[in-house]
């Protein structure tokens, strides 16, 4: 099946949170102090969350680009390097 299933407990418990969010942030709106500390909170989570998935996926291209650069290149990387010598198979068969 191409599409994820959700059950309807999960959805139910989705739809809660954001009805709690919705609300608190409607006191927050109006001016309850818990309620904008409980929204600046959550907001700075938010912001929090995605420059971390901003930062991996800058990281993440740059490190494809990297690994195309890397292996473009002739007897250069460490993948092309001779294993060390106490690795090396002695000659004796396996």
């Amino acid at each position: 099946m191409l599409l994820p299933q959700f059950s309807l407990r999960l959805m139910f418990g989705i739809m809660t949170g954001c009805a709690v969010l919705s609300a608190i942030l409607g006191l927050a709106i109006r001016g309850s102090a818990w309620a904008i500390a409980v929204s600046t909170a959550v907001a700075s989570l938010a912001v929090v969350a995605t420059v971390h998935v901003a930062m991996f996926a800058v990281v993440g291209l740059f490190s494809n680009c990297q690994g195309a650069r890397v292996a473009g290149r002739r007897g250069e990387g460490m993948h092309n390097e001779a294993p060390p010598l106490a690795v090396r198979n002695s000659g004796r068969g396996p």
